[in-house]
């Protein structure tokens, strides 16, 4: 599907205006969704983790 600012503003509820004041470009949202989203998976990754002796 298509990814747009004005797609993840609607979904979110505030206006296309607010997310660019925090990503000034699309694919700086996206990054961020990124970063966020593989911190995110380190976190859970790492509370299921196992060390063996």
């Amino acid at each position: 599907p298509d990814f747009s600012v004005q797609g993840v503003a609607d979904r979110c509820g505030i206006s296309h205006r607010t997310v660019y004041r925090h990503f000034p470009t699309r694919e700086s949202l996206l990054d961020g969704l990124v970063e966020r989203m593989g911190a995110a998976m380190e976190a859970a990754g790492g509370a299921a983790r196992i060390e063996t002796l």
